[in-house]
């Protein structure tokens, strides 16, 4: 093998953030709600117990962050999540897996007992079914959250539940090649609770998490800097309620966050993520099996004190990637000759957020035209498409064009009617430090191997040895992104292959 002289960098645990964007003028439908409501019967910190306040909920204060700066790159959201699902098991303090709901939105310093006025900048989680805590989970306002989220113990807090494991799922799933540089971003109240936590790796057609990856203990030191420091109210209802009740005052805590990226969940290059799933400290659960069966107390106790449950979770910012590594995606195309006819074929996971797919041929591997368009509900995800007027040479690639418009193109395929083609293979693919390129066929003729970017600059070339059929090609000095390799005789291409560099 010859050596053509011509990285990324290891990352291995969650990322505490302190720098990031925020805006305030983010609303909800249906957040203005003002009403005469009873607070709790066993309501503590100021606020009076079986005492009707005049609650009030206004849409102009939602704190949302929409970025976040880590090792001098901005983190863009991607997506928010699709659902929630809270999964309930009853315990010792709360003899039912019923629905007790505990939400934190910010407040005043002070309760006011005098006109027992209680005022909220943040929206009203006007919701079917009292499922309060599911919706403020999902819609990205970090100014309110669920208090002591994993706490079963009635003795360690007076704010405790029945709840053992909260997935968060995004139904259609996430994958990049990138997974170093995509995530979720998770805040909290105080940022002084551990947690566990895996990633959802499959779900159901209902979108119900059926698989998961290994779990991953987050630790109170990944905690950033304060995202923003407020007070608030606790507004609780139990089973039997049909309301939230006030029920507390927390005097004024930070909000902190961290980011889990994909890589430290052990999600690798291309594995598809659903969102997942959070959990208590004490969980012990370390297979997809084991936290499947949120039932069994041996993997879930169900005595969980405030220490190990306490986590006054943000309601979730959503997902997050630098560089757009979701934005990517990747097509892979296959063809063949067929009674002087070009068949290309391709397959498509994501068909349904295409909206055409445009067939594109040049006769010297440089300029592209559209000869066809396929219409993705044409099949189910399998694709092909003829090329009667193919001669002796050809490159084709497939222009994907998503329902919001946006495109990317295909792995390109080059075509030969001679079955002494000069071809090319690569690997890895994606490569991180070298890249090894092996020609296959007729090498005789290829005399020049060269290396391009997207946009047709050269990057690097070399002369192609008479007896070597196979190349390492160094790429320590370019930045991640796709790239071309082309085989040339003379002033002829005669084969290429695209490849990504990590």
């Amino acid at each position: 093998m010859a050596s053509l002289v011509f990285c990324p960098v290891v990352l291995t645990a969650q990322v505490a953030i302190n720098s990031v964007s925020t805006v305030t003028t983010l609303s909800v439908t249906g957040g203005n709600y003002s009403a005469s409501v009873t607070s709790h019967s066993g309501s503590v910190n100021t606020v009076s117990p079986s005492t009707n306040y005049n609650v009030s909920y206004n849409n102009n204060g939602n704190i949302g962050i929409t970025s976040f700066a880590y090792s001098g790159k901005s983190y863009v959201r991607y997506d928010y999540f699709d659902t929630v699902i809270i999964r309930r098991v009853a315990n010792a303090s709360l003899a039912s897996n019923g629905n007790k709901q505990h939400i934190y939105c910010q407040g005043n310093a002070a309760v006011d007992n005098t006109t027992y006025n209680m005022p909220f900048p943040v929206a009203f989680p006007q919701v079917a079914n009292h499922a309060y805590m599911e919706r403020v989970m999902k819609e990205g306002m970090v100014n309110r959250g669920s208090d002591n989220v994993f706490n079963n113990d009635a003795a360690s807090d007076l704010t405790f539940n029945n709840i053992e494991r909260v997935d968060f799922v995004y139904k259609s799933g996430i994958a990049t090649i990138y997974p170093t540089s995509a995530g979720f971003l998770i805040a909290e109240r105080g940022g002084n609770d551990a947690f566990k936590i895996a990633a959802i790796t499959a779900v159901d057609v209902n979108g119900y998490p059926t698989a998961f990856g290994a779990v991953l203990t987050v630790n109170t030191t990944a905690y950033g800097a304060a995202i923003a420091t407020l007070p608030s109210y606790v507004m609780r209802k139990d089973v039997s309620d049909n309301a939230l009740r006030p029920f507390s005052l927390v005097p004024a805590q930070a909000i902190k966050s961290v980011f889990i990226r994909l890589s430290d969940l052990g999600i690798t290059t291309l594995q598809k993520v659903y969102g997942y799933a959070l959990m208590g400290a004490d969980v012990t659960a370390s297979s997809s099996a084991q936290l499947l069966d949120y039932t069994n107390n041996t993997y879930y106790p169900t005595n969980t004190t405030n220490a190990n449950g306490g986590m006054d979770l943000a309601s979730a910012p959503g997902i997050f990637h630098t560089d757009l590594v979701l934005s990517v995606h990747f097509l892979d195309m296959k063809g063949q000759s067929k009674n002087g006819t070009q068949v290309l074929a391709w397959k498509d996971e994501d068909y349904n957020a295409v909206r055409e797919y445009q067939v594109e041929k040049s006769l010297d591997g440089e300029h592209f035209e559209k000869i066809g368009a396929v219409d993705p509900a044409s099949a189910s995800g399998v694709y092909q498409f003829a090329d009667k007027q193919f001669t002796a040479t050809a490159w084709y690639r497939i222009r994907v064009v998503n329902q919001t418009g946006s495109f990317y193109n295909s792995d390109t395929y080059f075509a030969r009617s001679s079955k002494t083609v000069a071809d090319i293979s690569v690997f890895p693919n994606p490569a991180t430090d070298y890249l090894t390129v092996s020609l296959n066929g007729d090498v005789q003729k290829a005399t020049r191997i060269s290396l391009y970017s997207m946009d047709g600059r050269e990057q690097a070339s070399w002369t192609a040895g008479n007896n070597s059929r196979q190349y390492r090609i160094g790429l320590q000095q370019l930045p991640r992104g796709q790239y071309f390799v082309k085989i040339t005789s003379g002033e002829q291409v005669v084969a290429s292959k695209q490849f990504m560099k990590m």
